[in-house]
Formats: structure tokens, C-alpha cells, sequence
């Protein structure tokens, strides 16, 4: 089979058939013998996932699809030096591989099983030059994720395409008759195996023991049909990647966006916190006992954190809108009290979840609160510089910030530092119990619960 004739053209039309297949905006998928070798390289990642089926190996595929994707654009153009955005994308992902191999926290290792290909994707789109926007933006994520999952199926079948025709045109028609004849064939042997089956009931029960999947080889063989699929939307997301650049123009405008509206919810929300803010330093911070508070002020002050945090999350929506919408010196005042305000809000609910894990130990969901909070600090402080830098670019900083919290996080080992705090805590006479069940269902939770014995 010679390389000229393994171009894989898709024909739109008859007409566009008739002249060789070269449709008009349809791009030209090259295959040659190098991809067939990619291809033979997507049954490494496929067969890790269908094969072992241990969730643990989940990271070794990641690593082994982002290397076969940047061979993958390497086999198809001239690599050019990355941008910084890029590296921080490639990185991130490969970072966030090594340390699930190293720790094993349940609920970061699930989330990560999403970030790490969406990651991976956008920094391979960009690099390949087919991504529609920067790569550090919300769109570029989307359109990632959607571009993603049609790229899984789109091209499944082009291995086929190009063998089909890679078949000489005399063999073909004797293909069909093949084919024909095997319709034909279906019929009549089904019959015999029904008379036979009829005739001896040990050969009734081998053929009914073979195609329930009670037979031994049966799972091995689904496994390695499996394994080929999967290795075939592997490629066929790699084909994507090799697909030169399609001509796109800009169909529609930005979002835009009435001032009015975050004018006047800006002044309403300042008000609300405002009073809000005086409760704080009068009850919280002051420890005043006079308040008129349900259970008293140990009750109050480790009540409410979930509640502030959501809070300040849609403050940052909020002022993600009127940045957008206008700068001037009203919208500047109002969300600059917005900021103010919503940093009191993060140290009212920093300071209730300080006092209810004095009392009650470190768990998942309060450490992924704290990292909540001080992922939110980091915004609240972009939005400040963004609201006075006309041109900061706030979108990409955002992405990368909340990028390099989440590695950190996954860096620090979560489980192993929140079994030895509780159990130092415990032995100091900090907390005056603690929750072994709880433990044990976390990393290094039998060896750290032994120093109490």
C-alpha cells in the first residue's frame, strides 16, 4: 500500500466524489504509515484501562496519553516553543499524575480523573493550533471538553476507511459477493445448531455456557474486544490533533452586558454587608455574650462557615459582572466595598471553621473549605487589581491561580496530615475525643490511630 494512495478523503457529495474526493471545506486527514504506528501506540493506554481494571493505574494512563499526544502533534508539524500558558497546562496535569501515584486521597483523586484530560486537552489543542481561544479561559475549557467528546467518535472508523481502500477495485465486488454469501450462510447454520443442540443436551448446555459468559475465556475476550475500541477513540481523538486548522471567523460578539444591573445590586449588597459586618466585630471577633444567640457563642461562632463561603463565591460572580460591565469611578467605589466586604465575610467564616475544628478535628470537607477560602482570597485580590488595570488580563491570572492552588492541594498529602493532626490534637488534650472510624477510612489512618494504644 503506498503512501500516496492512504490520504483519507471524505467526500461530501457525489459531485465532490467524482472529482477524487476532494470536498470543499472538509479537511484532508493524512494516514500513512506513521499512524498506523500511533495508532498501535493508543493499545498501551487502552489496555492499562480495560485489562487491569485497577482504578489506581488511572494516573500511568494519563501520563501515557499526554506523551502519545505530543508525539502525535510532533509526527504532523514542526513543534514550536510553548508559551507559558501551554507549560502551565502541560505541567499541571503531569504534576497532579505523579502525586496520585504517590497519595492516595479518595475524593482528590476522583476530581482529578476530570481535570487531569480536560488539562491535558487544552494544552494539546493549543499547541496543535487548533484551539478556538486562549488556552487560560473559560471558553477554551468548554470548547475543549465538547471538541473532546465528538473527537472520541468522529474518526473511529478511518483505520477501516483506509484499508477499504487500500483494497484493489477488482477484489472488491468479489468482497461484496463474500459478504452476500455470509448473509446467506447465517440462516442455514443457525438451523443446524438448533437440530444439533435438539439432539444432544450436553452440547446445548456447552453452547448456552459459552455465549451467557459463564466460559472461562469469555471476560478475557470481551476485555480485549473492549481494549480495541477504546484504543480506537483514543486515535480517533488523535486525529483531531492532526487535523490541520480549520477557517473560523468570529460568528458572534462578546457577551454584553447592561450596567445598570450591577449598579444597582452592588449599593444593596454594600448595605447587607455592612450591617453584617457590624455584627461581626460586635459578637464574633469581640466574643460579646450579650448576643441573642441560639446555644450561646461556642454554637454561633462554629455555625455558618458553608454558608459565608457560598456567599463570597457569588460575590466574586458579582463582581466578575461589573468589571465587565464598566469601570467607571461609581462601579469602581461600589466593588471596591463589594471586595472589602467580602474579605470580612472570609474572615468571619476562617475564624468559625478555626473554632469548630478546635473542637471537632480536621476532616476532608473542612480542609477543601480552608483551600476554598484561601482559593477565594486569591480571586478577591485579582478582582482588586483587575478593577484598577484596565488591561489585566483577569480570566487567564484566575485560571492559573486556582491551577496552582489545586497541585498544591494535592501536593501536601491531605490525608496523611489530617489523621496526624486529629491524633496530636487528641494526645495534647486539644479535642477531647476523636473519631477512629473516621480515620481508618483515610491513608496511613491504622499507623497514625496505633500511637494511641
Amino acid at each position: 500500500m503506498s503512501e500516496t494512495s492512504d490520504r483519507d478523503f471524505v467526500p461530501s457529495s457525489p459531485k465532490a466524489a467524482e472529482n477524487g474526493g476532494e470536498s470543499v471545506g472538509r479537511p484532508k486527514i493524512p494516514f500513512e504509515a506513521k499512524h498506523w504506528s500511533l495508532l498501535a501506540l493508543c493499545l498501551i493506554p487502552a489496555g492499562f484501562l480495560c485489562l487491569s481494571g485497577a482504578p489506581e493505574r488511572l494516573p500511568v494512563i494519563h501520563l501515557c496519553m499526554l506523551a502519545i499526544g505530543l508525539l502525535a502533534i510532533g509526527i504532523e508539524r514542526v513543534p514550536r516553543r510553548p508559551r507559558a500558558s501551554e507549560i502551565l497546562l502541560l505541567a499541571a496535569p503531569a504534576a497532579l499524575c505523579i502525586l496520585n501515584l504517590l497519595y492516595r486521597n479518595g475524593f482528590l483523586f476522583a476530581v482529578n480523573q476530570l481535570a487531569i484530560p480536560l488539562l491535558s486537552a487544552t494544552a494539546l489543542f493549543s499547541l496543535a493550533g487548533i484551539g478556538e481561544e486562549p488556552p487560560l479561559s473559560c471558553r477554551a475549557f468548554v470548547w475543549t471538553a465538547l471538541e473532546s467528546l465528538r473527537g472520541l467518535f468522529c474518526h473511529w472508523a478511518l483505520p477501516f476507511r483506509v484499508l477499504w481502500r487500500g483494497v484493489a477495485a477488482q477484489n472488491r465486488a468479489k468482497i461484496g459477493v463474500a459478504f452476500l454469501s455470509v448473509v446467506f450462510c447465517v440462516p442455514v447454520l443457525a438451523l443446524v445448531v438448533l437440530l444439533l443442540a435438539d439432539a444432544d443436551a450436553v452440547f446445548w448446555e456447552t453452547l448456552t455456557g459459552l455465549f451467557s459468559g459463564e466460559g472461562p475465556a469469555w471476560p478475557h475476550v470481551l476485555r480485549v474486544a473492549l481494549t480495541v475500541v477504546v484504543a480506537l477513540m483514543f486515535f480517533s481523538w488523535l486525529t483531531v490533533l492532526r487535523m490541520p486548522k480549520r477557517d473560523r471567523r468570529a460568528s458572534s460578539t462578546g457577551l454584553s452586558i447592561p450596567a445598570m444591573f450591577p449598579a444597582i445590586l452592588l449599593p444593596m449588597l454594600n448595605v447587607v454587608y455592612a450591617l453584617f459586618t457590624y455584627i461581626q466585630f460586635s459578637n464574633l471577633f469581640g466574643g460579646a455574650a450579650h448576643a441573642a444567640m441560639a446555644g450561646g457563642y461556642a454554637e454561633y461562632a462554629r455555625s455558618g462557615f458553608f454558608q459565608l463561603v457560598l456567599v463570597a463565591g457569588i460575590n466574586l460572580i458579582v463582581l466578575a459582572v461589573a468589571i465587565h460591565a464598566s469601570r467607571g469611578p461609581w462601579m469602581r467605589t461600589m466593588s471596591a466595598l463589594l471586595i472589602a466586604a467580602t474579605a470580612v465575610l472570609l474572615v468571619s467564616a476562617f475564624w468559625r471553621m478555626r473554632l469548630y475544628i478546635l473542637a471537632f478535628g480536621m476532616t476532608v470537607l473542612r480542609a477543601l473549605t480552608l483551600w476554598g477560602m484561601i482559593a477565594i482570597a486569591a480571586l478577591l485580590i485579582i478582582a482588586a487589581i483587575a478593577l484598577f488595570v484596565r488591561r489585566f488580563a483577569a480570566v487567564s491570572a484566575a485560571l492559573a491561580c486556582l491551577i496552582v492552588l489545586w497541585v498544591g492541594l494535592n501536593a501536601v498529602d491531605l490525608d496523611a496530615r489530617i489523621v496526624s493532626y486529629n491524633v496530636d490534637a487528641y494526645l495534647s488534650g486539644q479535642l477531647e475525643t476523636i473519631d477512629a472510624d473516621y480515620l481508618r477510612t483515610l491513608n496511613g489512618g491504622e499507623e497514625a490511630l496505633s500511637r494511641l494504644e
